[in-house]
């Protein structure tokens, strides 16, 4: 099952996802990605639950700076 917003939380934490997989989901919903395969699986059941996901004051300046660069090239 591919894993999207849509996806059901229960549904998720049944479903077997390689690491890669839920990588590539946080990148494209803005979460962090340089985490264990546990802790991303706590970020992406707590997104999916609508949980906000506080992050780390170095993983938000991140993220503003890759959305800057990406403003800035188009």
């Amino acid at each position: 099952m591919r894993l999207s917003k849509q996806t059901k939380r229960d549904i998720f934490l049944k479903t077997y996802y390689l690491k890669e997989e839920l990588i590539e989901f946080c990148k494209d919903n803005h979460l962090p990605t340089s985490l264990s395969k546990q802790e991303l699986t706590k970020i992406i059941s707590d997104f999916l639950e609508g949980k906000k996901i506080h992050l780390k004051k170095k993983e938000k300046k991140f993220i503003q700076e890759m959305q800057g660069l990406i403003i800035f090239q188009q």
